[in-house]
Order: C-alpha cells, then sequence, then structure tokens
C-alpha cells in the first residue's frame, strides 16, 4: 500500500492580535472592512529570551497618547527606522506600579486613575479598558555629531538589547523547522529530501538557511546523547572535554566527524572546500585533517557553552525543552550559602532574622542570571574579551570563532562602576533606574524589608566576594575596574528538569530534579510573580521527543538552479543519489530544472515552497513525480 499525505503550511505574514483582554491571533490580510471597524488590531512584539509578549504602535505625537490602528505599513517604517513614536504594550495587573489603562476601542492609553477614556469617553471598566505596561524606550544618541530621539527594541522584563521583534514566520522558517525533524526522527529511513522553489533566488537562499538553521538541531540532539550516557551529570567543564572523544567514537571515520560538526559558516576553509568539490575520500592525513580537527574541536566549545549560555534561553534550547537542566557545584553553594548567609545577618540590620534559602536564592537566581547573559568564562572570553570590556571584534579575529555582530547576542560579564564598557552588565545601576541585581535582592528579600540603595551595594559587594571566595564566580581585570564570571568547573549540567513558569509573565526556568530546592521569585526584571511546575506545554514536549528520540544526521543542502553549469549540476545529482560521503548533498533546494528528465531516484518526501494562489499543473506534477518514484 502506498500512503500519500499533503501537509500545507501558511507563512505567518503580517500578524496582528486584537486589542482585548484575550487577544486573538489574526492575519491582517484576512481582516475585511467591516472587521476592521468591529475590531481594533495591532502588530505582535515578542521576546525571544523571555518569552514577554505584547502589542506595538504608533503614536500620533509625542505629546498624544494615542495609537493608529490597522496600520501595518506604518508601524512598520517606524518600527525598522526607531522612530521615537514607537510603543510597546505588555498586558499586566493593575497591581503593578507603572500600569496604564488602554482602551479598547480607541487605543487611548490613560492613567489608572481616570474614570472615562479620555479618548472616546468610556467608562474604566474590564470590558473598555485593559491594563498595560507601557515601557519608556526612548533614548538619545549621536549620530554624524548630531543628537537624535530614537527607540530602542529592548526588552523591558529581562533587559535583552534589540530583544523584541516582531511576530511572524516565513515560508523558510516553516520548511527549516519541518526539516529539522525529517532528518531526526529514527522513523525516516529515507533522509533525503527534494525542495522546489519558484525562483533561483529563492532557491540559493534556502539551500543556506536550510544549512544553517538546522546546525543547532544536530548539535543539542549530540549534545544531550552524551549526557544521557553519562554515568553522573558532567560539569560544563567535562561535557566540552568529553564531546569530541565521544563523537569521534561514534562516528570513527574522520571525515564524516568533520562534515557533521563544522558549522557552515567554516565550509569556506580552503582544505575543506577542496575536499568538498573533489572527489577524493580521505584529507591528507598530515596536513589538513590535524587542522581542520582543532578548529572544529575548538569551535565545539563554544558552541556546546552558548547552548548552555546565553543562548540557554532562546529558542527551542536544551533547557527550554526540559531534556537538560543547569545547576551548580553543591558543596560550593552549600559553603557560599553558610558563608553569606553569616556575613549578612551579622552586617546588614534589616536582614538580621533572613533565612538561609532566601540567601540560597539570592545566590541561585544572581548566578542564572549571570548564566543566560553569557558570562561564562571559557578559553574565548578569558583574557584579552573580558579585560577590554567585550570588543567582540576580538571574537571575529579567531578563525574558529562565527562573525558577531551588533545583532548577534554576545557574552556579557558582570562589572563595577570602575569597568569602562558599555557591553558589560553593571551591578550596580548609575542611573535613575535599578539594575536587574538590584532589583533581584530587593524582591528577594521583600518578605523580610525593604532595603535601602546603600544597603543594596553592601549586599553586593558581599556577595560577589562570597561567591568568588567558594569557586562559583571569578574576578578580572575590565580596563580599570572588576569584571565576573563563572568558571565552567562550578556549572552542572542534569539530564532531565522540572519546567517552571511564572504565574505573571510566564517566564520560563527549567529547574533540575536532584535539588530539593525549589525557586519562588521570578527572576524577570520588575516581575512580582512565582513560579510554578509547567511540565506539558505542547511545544515543550515537541522539542523534547525529538532531541531524546533523534538521529545525529547533519543535513547538508545544495542548491539546483538553471544558473549552475551541465558539468556542476550532474556532479551534484551523482553526490546526492550515492551520498558516499557525510559532505555529499542529501538536501537539493532546486527550481523546475530537477524535472525535466533527471533520475533521481527513489524519494519519500518532497517540500513545495512559495506556491502561488492558485496551485499551478507544474507544482501538481511534482508531487505527483514523487509518488510515481516512490511506487517504482
Amino acid at each position: 500500500m502506498t500512503l500519500r499525505v499533503q501537509v500545507w503550511f501558511r507563512e505567518l505574514k503580517r500578524m496582528v492580535a486584537s486589542v482585548e483582554s484575550q487577544p486573538e491571533l489574526a492575519f491582517s490580510d484576512d481582516l475585511t472592512p467591516e472587521l476592521r471597524q468591529n475590531q481594533k488590531t495591532l502588530p505582535v512584539m515578542h521576546c525571544r529570551d523571555c518569552g514577554a509578549t505584547g502589542w506595538g504602535g504608533v503614536r500620533h505625537s509625542t505629546i498624544n497618547n494615542k495609537l493608529i490602528p490597522n496600520d501595518l505599513r506604518g508601524f512598520y517604517q517606524a518600527f525598522f527606522s526607531q522612530k521615537p513614536l514607537v510603543s510597546f504594550l505588555f498586558p499586566c495587573d493593575e497591581s503593578h506600579e507603572e500600569t496604564q489603562l488602554l482602551c479598547r476601542h480607541c487605543l487611548t492609553v490613560n492613567p489608572t486613575s481616570v474614570e472615562f477614556c479620555k479618548g472616546c469617553h468610556k467608562e474604566n471598566n474590564a470590558d473598555n479598558l485593559i491594563p498595560v505596561l507601557v515601557p519608556e524606550v526612548t533614548q538619545t544618541v549621536t549620530r554624524n555629531g548630531q543628537e537624535q530621539l530614537i527607540s530602542n527594541h529592548d526588552c523591558p522584563f529581562c533587559g535583552n538589547s534589540n530583544g523584541l521583534s516582531i511576530l511572524g514566520a516565513q515560508a523558510a522558517s516553516l520548511t527549516s523547522a519541518s526539516i529539522g525533524i525529517l532528518y531526526t526522527t529514527p522513523f525516516n529511513q529515507d533522509k533525503k529530501l527534494l525542495t522546489f522553489s519558484d525562483s533561483v533566488q529563492d532557491a540559493a537562499h534556502r539551500a543556506g538557511f536550510y544549512n544553517a538553521r538546522t546546525y543547532r538541531s544536530t548539535l543539542r540532539t549530540s549534545i544531550f546523547q552524551l549526557v544521557r550516557e553519562s554515568q553522573h551529570p558532567l560539569t560544563l567543564q567535562e561535557l566540552c572535554d568529553r564531546f569530541a572523544d565521544y563523537w569521534r567514537e561514534k562516528i570513527p571515520i574522520p571525515e564524516n566527524y568533520i562534515a557533521t560538526f563544522l558549522p557552515t559558516d567554516l565550509q569556506w576553509l580552503r582544505e575543506w572546500d577542496d575536499f568538498l568539490n573533489g572527489d577524493r575520500s580521505k584529507l591528507d592525513p598530515h596536513t589538513a585533517l590535524p587542522d581542520l580537527l582543532e578548529l572544529v574541536e575548538k569551535r565545539l566549545v563554544w558552541e556546546i557553552v552558548t547552548q548552555f549560555g546565553h543562548r540557554g534561553a532562546i529558542g527551542p534550547s536544551l533547557e527550554r525543552s526540559g531534556v537538560a537542566s543547569v545547576s551548580f557545584n553543591p558543596q560550593f553553594l552549600t559553603a557560599a550559602t553558610k558563608t553569606l548567609h553569616q556575613k549578612l545577618s551579622n552586617e546588614i540590620e534589616a536582614l538580621r532574622t533572613v533565612s538561609e534559602d532566601r540567601v540560597r536564592e539570592l545566590i541561585v537566581g544572581l548566578l542564572h542570571h549571570l548564566r543566560h547573559r553569557g558570562g561564562i568564562v571559557q578559553p574565548v572570553t578569558q583574557g584579552n574579551y573580558i579585560s577590554s570590556g567585550g570588543e567582540t571584534y576580538l571574537l571575529s579575529k579567531l578563525v574558529y570563532m562565527p562573525g558577531v555582530g551588533p545583532s548577534v547576542p554576545a557574552p556579557k560579564f558582570l562589572v563595577n562602576a570602575a569597568a569602562k564598557t558599555k557591553q558589560f552588565e553593571r551591578v550596580i545601576s548609575g542611573k535613575n533606574r535599578d539594575s536587574w541585581c538590584e532589583d533581584w535582592t530587593m524582591r528577594v528579600f521583600a518578605p523580610h524589608t525593604l532595603l535601602l540603595k546603600e544597603q543594596l551595594i553592601d549586599i553586593l559587594h558581599f556577595t560577589l566576594e562570597t561567591l568568588v571566595g567558594a569557586k562559583l564566580l571569578e574576578s578580572h581585570f575590565c580596563g580599570q575596574g572588576r569584571a565576573w564570571g563563572i568558571p565552567m568547573a562550578a556549572i552542572i549540567i542534569n539530564p532531565g528538569g522540572k519546567v517552571l513558569t511564572c504565574d505573571r509573565c510566564y517566564h520560563q526556568i527549567t529547574h533540575s530534579r536532584t535539588s530539593s530546592h525549589l525557586p519562588d521569585t521570578c527572576r524577570s526584571l520588575g516581575c512580582q510573580g512565582h513560579y510554578h511546575e509547567d511540565d506539558q506545554r505542547p511545544g515543550l514536549v515537541y522539542y523534547r521527543q525529538m532531541y531524546q528520540q533523534g538521529e545525529v544526521r547533519r543535513i547538508v543542502a545544495a542548491e539546483h538552479t538553471g544558473l549552475l553549469s551541465r558539468t556542476t549540476r550532474e556532479r551534484l545529482e551523482h553526490r546526492f543519489i550515492q551520498s558516499d560521503r557525510y559532505c555529499d548533498p542529501n538536501l537539493i533546494s532546486a527550481t523546475s530544472t530537477l524535472e525535466m528528465g533527471i533520475n533521481i531516484g527513489d524519494l519519500s518526501s518532497v517540500f513545495l515552497c512559495s506556491l502561488p494562489p492558485t496551485l499551478p499543473t507544474t507544482s501538481s506534477e511534482l508531487v505527483a513525480r514523487d509518488d510515481e518514484t516512490v511506487m517504482r
């Protein structure tokens, strides 16, 4: 029996959400004039780091708090131009100090004290006015010697720089997620795929996109297999040290090992490029092979550390999916808790009766925050990167490192006031707004007392000093000041974990099952919520199963278009069919040039991308052609 299954996806483009207490997502293009008249909508903003979600809008003027409704084009222009009239609005409850009220009828932002909306005079009740947090996102910058007022896209909850983005997903992103599943699932024994696009540019772009986007799925699956098969929890240092030996034993042919773990941005290396485009099955064992192995293994240390560092809370990471959790050396942590508890109860009058559990939560929360900011002392950050205050060009000078630009997250360490850097995070803020460390300290100890600024400085000074002494932190010079980072040997990687969600802002963390101390206070900036177990969210279960059951096989995508010479196309087709080496293509991103009498062999899956509104005959034939190869 031959079973044919078609799965259709629609791009998440021009997405909006209704302005109401329970917002509903909608495609802007589907809204009729009648719907637009009856229901106000705004674009959806979200932070990939902490998951905060809200609306985006544009005000009429700087003195007008009314937002312009149903104008996506105007919002896109203002957002990407960083116009100061852009506003972000996040639903909240009225207990928040900075709560304002958004009218769902006229989109006017009102203070909580009003009895009627200032724009349309609707009564202040739950049906008309929605409690929202409207953070201040404007800042003054100097460009070409002139000061300009712009809006920034920093997340107001977790502080992630440029963390806010417009909700959406195009065909390349949607199909790359599906492709990742097809190649990792053990139920698919035919790990080859054709994707068809309707233009040469799209086919070329998607080939590169699939290569880059699916690399981390392969890496996460391979990391989890090592963590799961270890007899005891590994430190991050041990994980990095053992990873290469573990997988070189699993993939004994060095060329196949390199093909599996060499990142896409290192494919240009001359030795590897010659091997890819040649017909040899082996690299030169005296020159090319050892050089490439060394580069791959240095890069893998960076990739593994970032998976549990500043990428650990972004997207479908091992932590967020619940297959792995991070804790800290329990002996170090116990010693630090006892020492700091004694210091605080003796030196800070307001904390004389504070419990050890509160002190422990202060320490653990601070360490996890620093870890998710990337403040882990590893080979590429130790030394010049820290001492320079986070100059990312120093990372890019290393051959094996990826490009780190302004829009790419980079490791951030905690620094004191004397450190001259804008890239790292201040322990104590010199501005009117509290730093994360200050805010966290106040919220952890809120049940006991209200703390003054001077007391916060003393508490955080004692905390950092204690953590350095307990080997949970390292102190390094940063310009004229000091920077603090977590040593890799202090971080423990555990298989599995409990996924906890804040009952107020929905921030998620994964807590180790081996720890008896459950975190309580939410770690999002300014949030008054508390964590509770939420281990059955569908998205988490989906990726958890993929990492737990997935097979490690790298996706190697190549373009097949009319711009390639006949010799190149024929070589590509031959390598796709034979697949003698791990570096040979197992995914072809093609245009219709591939359907002209070419024997592509048996296939069980075909993706049709960029389909027009009405399905043309050629697209239908491509699907049917795949069925014919299966039946043969």
